[in-house]
This record gives C-alpha cells, structure tokens and sequence, in this order.
C-alpha cells in the first residue's frame, strides 16, 4: 500500500525509466501530494502508453491534477482511473484535458466514480476529438436518464467504439429511448453492458426493437434490469437481428 510518500519517492525516479509502458499503480492510498508529484514529473515517461490509477484517493483535486498534465502523456493509450470518488468537477476538467490524447487513447475506464450530468456535458462536447477511442467504460456512477441521455446524443462523435459499458447507472425508459434513437452511430460496436439499471419491460422492449442498428455487437449484457415475460419475449423476438 504506497502512501503519498512513497509515491513521490517513485515519481521523482521517473527520469530513470524513460522506457517504461505500462504503469499500474492501483489500490494504493495515492492522494493530492502523490497526484501532484506524478504530474510534475510523468513527463519523462515518453513511451508510456498504460497507466492504472485506480482504487486511490484521488478526488476531484488529485484527478485535476493528473488530467492538466496530460499534455505530458501524449503516447497513453489505455486509461484507467476508477474508484477515485471523482465527481462532476474532476470528470469536467477530465474532459477538457483528454484532447492532448486525441491520437492515442483508445481505452478510458472511469467505473465506480460520481460523475453524473454535468460530467456526462462534458464528456459529450470532447468525446469528439477522440478519434481513436474503442472502449469505454462508464460503469457504476451516478448518469442517471439524463446524464445518458446527452451521452447518447453524442453517439455520432464515438464511431470508433467496440466496447460501452453504461451498467449500474440508474438508466430507465427515458434514457432506454435515447439509446436506441441514437446507437446505430455505434457502426462497430461489439460489446454492450447494460446490466444492473431500471430498464424494466419497457425499457428493455426499447433496445430490443433497436438490434437491426446493432448487427455488430457480439457480448450483450442485460442482466438485473427487472425484464419480466413481456419484455424477455420481445427480446427473443428481436435477437434474430443479431444472428451472425
């Protein structure tokens, strides 16, 4: 478990691992001061192309950060800041930076965080300019039927994603009727969580009435959404869309 201490002893060594690609630092206690140090100097990392933050003590502050040097990261192509308790502030400033990664990042994972509509507005205003990005994962926050529905309606800026992850989210009718409106921008989507939302029969009859938009998607998940006999026959209705 590295403190910050120990954390600013690794980061002021970075200037010695000049070929180091994948940086996991998960499940650690890393904070503000540790956040800190890393910004000041990832910059000698060139070839740094993974970097696992997750399940720290990051905040809003400490994501902040991170994100304001990643002009620094230029090479990062897989992201992975979950479980650092980021809320809208640190997810909108998140955004605004992650355009230095524009050709690069092609996986961000930001699961079990709190970021909600405000977060989800930024995201859908820079969410464009990467153009590389094939999986995202968005899994375990608070979007809500708002928050996904300006997601959705973002779908034409994400035509390179394979793999979304929306599960655990709150996301009912509403934002069941954004999705399907707008998931045929989603040309090589191959991999959906829908999992652990307020779908319920009306929801779920939705997406499924959606699947001739979706003849890419190969793993679908939809488990824990309340879909009784009504929906599920609907479903299996629909599948044959998916056949091949």
């Amino acid at each position: 478990k590295l403190s910050d201490d120990g954390v600013i002893v690794i980061t002021e060594a970075f200037h010695k691992m000049r070929s180091i690609k994948r940086l996991g630092l998960r499940r650690n206690n890393i904070s503000v001061s540790g956040a800190k140090s890393f910004a000041a100097h990832v910059g000698n990392l060139v070839c740094l192309e993974e970097l696992d933050l997750s399940s720290n003590k990051l905040s809003d502050d400490g994501v902040i950060l991170i994100a304001e040097a990643f002009h620094k990261m230029k090479s990062v192509r897989r992201l992975r800041l979950s479980g650092n308790d980021i809320s809208d502030r640190g997810g909108t400033v998140l955004m605004e930076e992650i355009s230095f990664l524009t050709n690069s990042i092609k996986y961000l994972r930001l699961v079990s965080n709190n970021i909600s509509v405000s977060g989800a507005k930024s995201f859908a205003a820079h969410v464009g300019n990467l153009s590389c990005l094939e999986n995202l994962d968005l899994s375990r926050n608070k979007l809500s039927d708002d928050a996904c529905i300006v997601i959705t309606e973002a779908f034409h800026k994400m035509r390179s994603i394979q793999r979304l992850h929306l599960d655990d989210n709150n996301m009912s009718v509403s934002g069941a009727k954004s999705f399907a409106a707008y998931v045929g921008h989603l040309v090589y989507l191959e991999d959906l969580d829908l999992s652990s939302n307020k779908l319920s029969d009306d929801g779920v009859i939705l997406i499924t009435e959606a699947f001739h938009k979706m003849k890419s998607v190969r793993h679908l998940d939809l488990s824990d959404n309340d879909i009784s006999d009504r929906g599920g026959t609907v479903l299996m209705t629909e599948i044959s869309f998916l056949t091949n």
